[in-house]
């Protein structure tokens, strides 16, 4: 959760920059259709049921095949096996 979180505010430091600088956000972490899987999305979520889905069903899964098909790292080697 951690993880996530980080990256999320990643992203949005990304975002404020890009908002200054009136420029696209270069290299997203995540994209629309990710944006699910983002901190400050699920965050703030009332339903319990919900919130727990989108971490299982959603973020968990999007953190743990980050960087497949680079170079293996240690992070893929630890994350192959993940289970949430």
């Amino acid at each position: 959760m951690l993880f996530i979180k980080r990256l999320d505010d990643l992203e949005l430091t990304k975002e404020r920059k890009a908002q200054r600088l009136g420029r696209p956000v270069s290299n997203p972490i995540f994209s629309f259709e990710q944006k699910c899987c983002r901190w400050s999305y699920f965050k703030n979520l009332t339903d319990s049921e919900e919130m727990l889905r989108m971490v299982r069903d959603e973020a968990f899964p999007f953190i743990k095949n980050l960087g497949q098909g680079a170079l293996e790292s240690a992070y893929t080697r630890h994350m192959k096996d993940a289970v949430f």
